[in-house]
C-alpha cells in the first residue's frame, strides 16, 4: 500500500544525496528499518553510498533491490560500480539490459558505454576470452575507430564465433554498429501538420530519431497501419524501427511491401540496401542500390556504397580461389 509519508522522506533523501549525502543516507536507512524492501529507498542507499565511495555495499542495495523487483535504476547503478571497480564485461551486461527495460535510458547508458570502450585494454578486458577472439575483438575496435563500420562488424561477429563467452560485451559493440547504420536510414518527412495522420508520422519520427524511444514510435507507427495499411512512408518508417530491434529480416519484409506498394520508393531501397549489407547479403544489396543510382531523379549519393560492396565481393572471390 503506497504510503504518503514514506514517500515524503523519500522525495527528501533524493534532494539531500547531490550535497548531503550522509544526511540521504541516514534517512533511507530509517525507512529500510519499517520497509527492508522498499526499492526507492534500496536504490537511495545504494546511490547514497556511491557517493560516499563505499562501493562494496552500495552493490549489495542494488544486488537486493533487483532480487526485488529488476528495475533500470539498480541496473544502470550496478553497471556503474562494475565500471569503476574496471569489470567492464558485466558492466556492459548490465548496461544493456536496462536498455533493453526502457529504451528511453539508451541516451545515459550509452555515455557510460562510451566511456568503457575507450578504457578498453584488450589485455586486460578479454582475459579470460580466446587468443582468436582477442584478436578479432583488437581489429573490430580498430576498423570502428577508423569509421570502418563493415570490417569492424565483420571481425565482432568472428570474435563471437571464435568464444562464445565474449557474447554479451561484443553484442554491445554490434549495437553501436548497428546503431551507426540506424542514423544512415532516410525518411520521407510529412511535408504538412494539418492532418491527425500526419502529426502521428512527425511524433513517431520524432520518438524515433530524437527521443530514441523505438517502442514508442512502432506503436505509433502499428496505430497509423491500423488506419491505412499500405501507408508506404509509415511502412519504411516501421521497417527502420524493426532494424533497431535486430530484427533484420522482419524490416527487410516491411521493405518489400513498400515496395511492392511503390516500385521505385527511394527510401525503401536506399534503407533495405542498408540492411542487406549488413546481413552480408552483398548481391541483393548491391542490386538495390543500382537501382537508385539508375534514377536520374534521385539525389542520394550511391557511388560509395556500391563501391564498398564491389570491393568486399572481390575480396571475398579471391578468398575463394
Amino acid at each position: 500500500m503506497f504510503n504518503k509519508s514514506i514517500q515524503k522522506k523519500i522525495d527528501k533523501a533524493i534532494l539531500l544525496l547531490q550535497n548531503n549525502s550522509e544526511e540521504a543516507l541516514k534517512i533511507f536507512n530509517e525507512i529500510l528499518e519499517n520497509e527492508p524492501n522498499n526499492i526507492d529507498a534500496l536504490n537511495g542507499k545504494g546511490s547514497a553510498l556511491i557517493k560516499l565511495n563505499n562501493f562494496d555495499d552500495a552493490e549489495k542495495c542494488f544486488d537486493k533491490s533487483l532480487t526485488i523487483s529488476e528495475n533500470t535504476s539498480a541496473l544502470i547503478n550496478k553497471g556503474i560500480i562494475l565500471k569503476n571497480k574496471k569489470d567492464y564485461q558485466n558492466a556492459i551486461y548490465y548496461f544493456n539490459k536496462a536498455i533493453g527495460m526502457d529504451c528511453e535510458m539508451n541516451k545515459i547508458v550509452s555515455i557510460f558505454k562510451n566511456e568503457i570502450f575507450e578504457l578498453i585494454d584488450i589485455n586486460t578486458l578479454h582475459n579470460n576470452y580466446s587468443k582468436k577472439a582477442n584478436r578479432c575483438i583488437k581489429k573490430g575496435l580498430d576498423y570502428k575507430n577508423e569509421d570502418k563500420i563493415w570490417d569492424a562488424l565483420t571481425f565482432f561477429e568472428k570474435a563471437i564465433v571464435e568464444d562464445e563467452r565474449c557474447k554479451n560485451s561484443v553484442r554491445a559493440l554490434i549495437k553501436e554498429i548497428d546503431n551507426i547504420i540506424f542514423n544512415e536510414f532516410i525518411f520521407e518527412i510529412p511535408t504538412s501538420k494539418k492532418t491527425m495522420k500526419e502529426k502521428l508520422k512527425i511524433q513517431a519520427l520524432k520518438e524515433l530519431a530524437i527521443n530514441e524511444n523505438p517502442k514508442k514510435a512502432l506503436k505509433l507507427m502499428n496505430n497509423l497501419l491500423n488506419v491505412n495499411q499500405n501507408d508506404v512512408s509509415t511502412l519504411n518508417y516501421k521497417a527502420c524501427t524493426l532494424f533497431l530491434f535486430s530484427k533484420y529480416d522482419e524490416s527487410i519484409d516491411y521493405f518489400n511491401k513498400c515496395l511492392k506498394l511503390k516500385k521505385n520508393y527511394k527510401y525503401a531501397l536506399f534503407n533495405k540496401g542498408l540492411v542487406l549489407r549488413r546481413i552480408n547479403n552483398l548481391e541483393e544489396s548491391f542490386n538495390c542500390f543500382d537501382r537508385l543510382s539508375e534514377n536520374e531523379e534521385n539525389s542520394i549519393n550511391i557511388k560509395p556504397y556500391k563501391l564498398e560492396i564491389l570491393e568486399k565481393i572481390k575480396e571475398n572471390n579471391k578468398k575463394l580461389n
